[in-house]
């Protein structure tokens, strides 16, 4: 609902997204069930600015959001509204990176979320990889390495990640870090192999 808040989703769509294999009338009373539990969350934490509605009866409902701030939409207006990177608008960029902290809804595995996570996550890491290159163009490459130690701590599987961190650790004559993201990458290599070696 809040994907798609201000508007009408219908019952069935819910049953069939959360309750897929359930009967109707149990899953009709599950959807209830939540539905009253999410509207007395709302009210016992004072949140005045978000309500479920149900329009059309019970045929449906809508998540009406006013005065309400959501992390993802000012994380999207702000990336949307970054003017190119350059030395005086690097902090900026840098502000709007840090924001992110991992993948929408992150510790909900529902299916319906996929496509927004993949949209969210690809847009991040484009982003990062232009902040990155920024950083590298003007050898700062102590700078890049945060952003791609960032990026490796969310997503372990970004492959490149680890070769560019080498090439930079390598121009910082650290060969140490070098061999130990050459191992991170063989061991990551490893386990998306399920070969189990460690």
């Amino acid at each position: 609902m809040l994907e798609h808040k201000n508007e009408m989703i219908f019952r069935d769509t819910i049953l069939e997204l959360f309750w897929p294999e359930s009967d109707i009338d149990k899953a009709s009373k599950q959807l209830y069930t939540a539905i009253y539990t999410i509207r007395k969350t709302l009210k016992n934490y004072g949140v005045e600015g978000v309500k479920i509605s149900s329009p059309l009866l019970s045929s449906g409902y809508k998540l009406v959001v006013e005065n309400i701030v959501v992390d993802v939409e000012q994380w999207l207006t702000r990336l949307k509204l970054l003017p190119p990177i350059q030395q005086t608008t690097v902090d900026e960029h840098e502000q709007v990176f840090q924001m992110y902290t991992g993948d929408y809804l992150g510790d909900c595995d529902y299916l319906w979320a996929e496509s927004e996570r993949e949209r969210l996550r690809r847009l991040w890491l484009h982003h990062a990889q232009q902040l990155s290159e920024f950083y590298i163009r003007n050898e700062r490459y102590n700078a890049a390495i945060k952003v791609q130690e960032k990026v490796q701590e969310l997503y372990a599987d970004a492959e490149d990640n680890y070769f560019t961190l080498m090439k930079l650790y390598e121009l910082l004559s650290n060969s140490a870090a070098v061999e130990e993201q050459y191992w991170l990458l063989k061991k990551d290599a490893s386990r998306a192999l399920g070969s189990g070696t460690k």
